[in-house]
């Protein structure tokens, strides 16, 4: 999803915070290829990223609910932390 859908959106769920140029976000994604979480694209607007969700290091996971973070882990997360991520599923 482009960074406008997800400002616009309620946020629930667990995304990743990536871009199509980076390996290690690459990496990230086939090692959740499994989980259902949603996909915000920073490479659209990193800016816009940056300025309301303070992301500026990508891969970046994040869980929210009602709109609020309650978990976040910026870099490639290993097996167990994956592990960990599914309680949130």
């Amino acid at each position: 999803m482009r960074p406008e859908e997800f400002h616009n959106n309620d946020k629930n769920g667990i995304y990743l915070f990536s871009s199509n140029s980076c390996r290690k976000c690459e990496t990230q994604k086939n090692l959740m290829a499994d989980i259902d979480l949603k996909l915000v694209e920073c490479d659209y607007d990193p800016e816009f990223i940056f300025n309301n969700y303070q992301v500026d290091i990508i891969p970046c996971v994040r869980v929210y609910k009602n709109n609020d973070v309650i978990f976040e882990k910026i870099g490639v997360m290993d097996k167990l932390e994956i592990a960990e991520l599914r309680k949130y599923v």
